[in-house]
C-alpha cells in the first residue's frame, strides 16, 4: 500500500467518488443535538400559545415528531418541517398562523440546528487529502430543511469541500430510497458503482446505496443515530459493508486533527 493508504486503498476497483451521510459521519447527531433543537421549539410554542404548559407541550412536541418520523420510514418521503409546527398546535388546540407561527417556527429550527452541530474530529482532513487524491466528494443527508444543512456545513467551513451537496428535502423523498443515491451519483458525473458512500445508518444508509450498486462503508465512530422516537431494530439491515470505520480518519489513513 501507499504510505499512510487507508481502508479506501483496499477497493479494488478503485472508486473515483465519495459521498458522505452527514449527522453521524461528518458530525455527531444524537439525543444531545435533537435535545438542543427540542429545547428551542418549547421555548418558542410557549412564547407563541397562551396558557401552554411545559410537559403538555413537550408531550405534545414529541408525539408530532413521532408522527413525522414514522410516517418517512414507511413511505421513504421527505416531511414538511412546517408540519413540525402545524401539528404541534393542533395537538396542543391552538390556533396557528402562517407566518407568525409557522414560518418563524421553522427559523427557529433552522438557527438551533446550526448552532447545535460541530464537526467530527479529522474530518477536514480526510477531504482534503480526499480532493488531493482526485476523488470527487459529495454529501447525502435525510433532513426536511435544506438551509440547515447547508448553512451549517458553511458556519462549519466545509461546503468548500464538496462537488455537490444534495439534501432529502431537495427531491422530497428519504434515504434508503434509490432515486437519491442515483441522483447524488449523477450530480458527480459518475455511476453508481464508481461511488464509495460512507454512512451510519446501515438500512438508510449502507443498504440502500449498496442496492443501487455503490459500495459502502459503514462508520460507526459516532452515536448510533437512535432517537427516543425511533423504534430500535427499524435501521437493522441483513447486508454487510466493504468497509467499516471505527474512526473517519481510517478512510484515508492520516492522522488528521481538528
Amino acid at each position: 500500500m501507499l504510505e499512510n493508504s487507508g481502508l479506501i486503498d483496499t477497493l479494488s476497483p478503485r472508486p473515483r467518488g465519495v459521498v458522505f451521510d452527514y449527522g453521524n459521519t461528518l458530525i455527531p447527531f444524537g439525543q444531545r443535538e435533537m435535545d438542543l433543537i427540542g429545547a428551542a421549539l418549547i421555548r418558542f410554542l410557549l412564547a407563541e400559545i397562551d396558557g401552554a404548559e411545559p410537559d403538555r407541550t413537550r408531550a405534545a412536541l414529541a408525539q408530532t415528531m413521532s408522527r413525522l418520523h414514522r410516517q418517512r420510514v414507511e413511505t421513504d418521503r421527505e416531511s414538511d418541517p412546517r408540519d413540525v409546527i402545524r401539528l404541534t398546535f393542533e395537538t396542543l388546540g391552538a390556533e396557528v398562523d402562517e407566518t407568525r407561527h409557522v414560518d418563524a417556527g421553522v427559523e427557529v429550527i433552522l438557527d438551533a440546528f446550526v448552532a447545535a452541530v460541530k464537526k467530527a474530529e479529522g474530518v477536514e482532513g480526510v477531504l482534503g487529502e480526499l480532493r488531493e487524491r482526485g476523488y470527487r466528494l459529495g454529501l447525502l443527508s435525510n433532513y426536511s430543511l435544506s438551509a440547515a444543512i447547508t448553512q451549517s456545513l458553511d458556519r462549519l467551513g466545509l461546503t468548500t469541500w464538496f462537488d455537490d451537496v444534495l439534501i432529502s428535502a431537495d427531491l422530497g423523498l428519504v434515504k434508503p430510497h434509490p432515486d437519491l443515491f442515483r441522483a447524488a451519483a449523477s450530480r458527480l458525473g459518475l455511476e453508481t458503482t464508481e461511488v464509495l458512500f460512507v454512512g451510519d445508518n446501515p438500512r438508510a444508509d449502507i443498504a440502500g446505496a449498496a442496492a443501487v450498486g455503490m459500495r459502502t462503508a459503514h462508520i460507526t465512530e459516532h452515536l448510533s443515530g437512535t432517537y427516543f422516537f425511533d423504534d430500535p431494530d427499524e435501521n437493522e439491515a441483513e447486508i454487510r459493508p466493504d468497509l467499516v470505520l471505527s474512526r473517519l480518519t481510517l478512510l484515508t489513513g492520516g492522522n488528521h486533527d481538528g
